[in-house]
């Protein structure tokens, strides 16, 4: 699901912000629709069985991974994104960023932390979400 929703959206003809709006849009979508397995991957991932979270990590990691570095890539190429930004670490960074929103959206945890920082109504406001975060990413990469 993941590779099919990056695969979709990062290589694109799109500028840079429109691909992150893109990519949260899916993030909030896919948290509510799939609540139930970003539930699983949280209780997988943090299992004390080390082989067990090194197969996973990598398996489920190396996609965002390298589909994240290739858009900060891109929108270093484009002009877009700073030059004197690692890619691999701007990835990295985002994609905390994106983990975090997904568990706000999906994890009675964060959602109650999501509630506590911005309001008990956070829930009902994507457009809120989404434009702060691409607001937030855009500022601390923009050429």
């Amino acid at each position: 699901m993941l590779k099919t929703i990056l695969q979709a959206i990062v290589p694109s003809e799109q500028s840079f912000e429109e691909k992150c709006k893109d990519l949260i849009k899916a993030i909030q979508k896919s948290s509510r629709e799939q609540k139930e397995l970003i539930r699983l991957y949280s209780e997988l991932t943090s299992v004390g069985n080390s082989e067990l979270v090194k197969q996973l990590s990598y398996e489920i990691e190396s996609i965002s991974a390298e589909m994240y570095t290739e858009l900060v890539k891109e929108g270093q190429r484009t002009g877009e994104i700073r030059m004197d930004i690692d890619p691999a670490m701007a990835a990295f960074l985002m994609d905390n960023l994106f983990i975090s929103l997904q568990f706000s959206y999906s994890s009675e945890y964060y959602q109650q932390r999501f509630r506590i920082f911005l309001g008990n109504d956070i829930e009902n406001r994507d457009t809120f979400v989404l434009d702060q975060m691409v607001s937030f990413i855009s500022s601390a990469l923009k050429a």
